[in-house]
């Protein structure tokens, strides 16, 4: 059995200058400090990642909708179990807009949490298993405008299982892939995909 959520948190009051707390993992917290005025979501670039080829590396070489769009590898810090894992990053859209985004990953229960905190307009995807053995793929997809009035949306879809992906030695425990298309109007697909290797 798979329980998924996703949540859209729409703007709030007073958000400029303000200072968010992000989740709490083995005493080590994720501080987000942001300025926002346009709500935007998008996830471009990324910087200090391993590149490899994964679901979409075949397109970008033959198909110029395809240019914007990477591949990367993503350590998550785990606790000395290996049971309660993390990532934070912060990536920018093409307005040079930062938003942090927070991967969470536990086993008991069985759980994968997702984060995008752009401060005017945050999202959430939560998967919960009873097997963790289980595949599955599950996507969404949000709305939105960008900050010169064009339409714009942005695909989410996390797999746990690898097909198509080359995991390289260096991910012996490879967690999740998480990809995420971004279309502005009839512009160039943006966006990137990650995939979560869980490091003790």
């Amino acid at each position: 059995m798979i329980l998924v959520s996703s949540t859209l948190f729409l703007p709030r009051l007073h958000q400029s200058d303000s200072k968010r707390k992000g989740p709490r993992i083995f005493g080590v917290c994720c501080y987000w400090r942001v300025i926002m005025k346009w709500p935007v979501i998008a996830s471009l670039l990324v910087i200090g990642v391993a590149v490899a080829n994964g679901y979409w590396g075949s397109h970008s070489s033959d198909d110029p909708s395809y240019a914007n769009l990477g591949f990367y590898i993503l350590d998550m810090k785990c606790n000395d179990a290996g049971t309660h894992c993390q990532k934070c990053y912060i990536a920018h859209s093409q307005w040079n807009i930062a938003h942090m985004h927070v991967f969470e990953f536990t086993e008991d229960p069985a759980q994968f949490k997702f984060w995008c905190i752009e401060g005017n307009q945050d999202w959430k995807i939560s998967i919960m298993q009873a097997d963790l053995a289980q595949p599955y793929r599950i996507c969404t997809a949000w709305s939105n405008y960008t900050m010169d009035a064009q339409l714009a949306k942005i695909d989410v879809c996390v797999d746990n299982t690898f097909e198509g992906v080359e995991v390289p030695p260096e991910c012996p425990r490879p967690v999740f892939v998480v990809s995420l298309e971004y279309y502005v109007a009839d512009k160039n697909i943006r966006g990137q995909q990650n995939l979560l290797c869980a490091t003790p």
